[in-house]
């Protein structure tokens, strides 16, 4: 079984086309085509669905991809490993992020990395709740942010901060509370279900889930008019007038930092820990990495931008 092979295996997967694939690889698309055809020779399987809308696996192909992101995911251990012993820290470390925590920490995780590890690799991810879940259960990932505070069976948790969620857009005046005059005004939270939004699709510790499950326990309906798993349309569409949406102001800046935002009352708070899996060996760049994070996360807590645990 041929290393490379496996490796551009993973990366048509990812980018879900061969063409997207080729790009990110750097090689031209036939030699790609001609490394599938290939492995599904070797293995006497097909292992991909090709079709204009882009590629998907067979059951074969789920089986190669789980044990292939193994293989790899060893291989860079391996070779980071043997690099580190006797040396600085080094090596590749990568962290899946969702959006909303990406607009605080990305920028303050690279350039402190940069300075104090200049020989570590960052790969940094940005992706929906549901999609940062599949890569770190993958093993294509060595951290990932997660909405819990709690660890599993199968993952490490270490609880960082809580986020405090805002409502975002334009509501009825009617909706709204100022509880003294020239305060800023607050929606109370049973007003929530008579909001139009714009949320995420429902998923596992996701944002739409988590403030579903807090709206029932006080039975508080939900009212979701587009589901979008895109930060900048759902900001886009709380701009435009056409629903509310639920989301950290943080996220509130560029084009979007004059969108109105009002208070929650009583808050949603959602955890944010820092997880890694259980049977994952983590090597000295990753313990600094995971240092910085630490570092990075308790600063803003200090700062007001995010709450303790």
């Amino acid at each position: 079984m041929d290393i490379k092979a496996l490796r551009y295996f993973l990366a048509m997967v990812d980018y879900g086309s061969l063409t997207k694939a080729a790009e990110v690889v750097g090689v031209a698309q036939p030699a790609l085509s001609q490394q599938l055809t290939a492995l599904e020779a070797e293995f006497d399987v097909q292992l991909l669905h090709r079709s204009s809308k882009g590629i998907a696996l067979t059951n074969a192909g789920r089986v190669l991809y789980r044990h292939a992101c193994t293989i790899l995911r060893q291989l860079s251990l391996a070779s980071d490993e043997v690099k580190s012993i006797g040396a600085k820290v080094s090596g590749k470390v990568s962290i899946g992020l969702p959006p909303t925590v990406a607009a605080r920490l990305v920028m303050p995780l690279i350039k402190t990395v940069r300075e104090r590890f200049p020989e570590v690799c960052l790969q940094i991810f940005e992706g929906s709740n549901e999609q940062m879940r599949a890569r770190f259960f993958n093993q294509r990932l060595d951290f990932v942010f997660l909405f819990r505070n709690t660890g599993s069976q199968t993952l490490e948790a270490l609880p960082l901060a809580q986020e405090v969620l805002s409502l975002i857009g334009y509501p009825e005046q009617r909706l709204l509370r100022a509880d003294q005059p020239g305060a800023a005004p607050i929606l109370p939270i049973e007003n929530l279900g008579s909001l139009p939004l714009v949320l995420p699709a429902n998923s596992q510790e996701g944002l739409r889930h988590q403030i579903g499950e807090i709206l029932a326990q006080r039975n508080i309906g939900v009212n979701v008019v587009v589901e979008l798993d895109s930060l900048k349309y759902l900001l886009q569409c709380a701009r435009e007038g056409l629903a509310c949406t639920i989301l950290p102001t943080s996220v509130l800046v560029g084009e979007y930092a004059d969108l109105p935002h009002y208070q929650i009352q009583p808050e949603i708070k959602r955890p944010v820990s820092l997880c890694w899996l259980r049977s994952a060996q983590l090597m000295p760049a990753a313990h600094a990495v995971k240092e910085v994070v630490q570092e990075i996360t308790g600063q803003l807590v200090s700062a007001g931008e995010l709450l303790s645990v």
